[in-house]
């Protein structure tokens, strides 16, 4: 599952691992990010994804300012 991330299913990856405490499947998400953060965090789906989980976007995003 964390090797199939993209922009498309990086929300429902990142609630997911939230919900079921899955480490692993959070730093992909993390990655993810890193790897593509010049688009993804323009994208749509970001912006969604804040709107609907501020509180998890902000962990992603400290997540991967730790991680740079």
């Amino acid at each position: 599952m964390a090797l199939k991330i993209d922009a498309e299913s990086f929300v429902k990856r990142c609630e997911f691992a939230e919900l079921y405490d899955l480490p692993v499947l959070e730093k992909a998400c993390v990655k993810f990010m890193s790897l593509n953060r010049k688009d993804f965090l323009f994208s749509n789906e970001w912006k969604e994804f804040k709107i609907a989980n501020p509180t998890l976007a902000h962990k992603m995003l400290e997540m991967l300012a730790v991680d740079c």
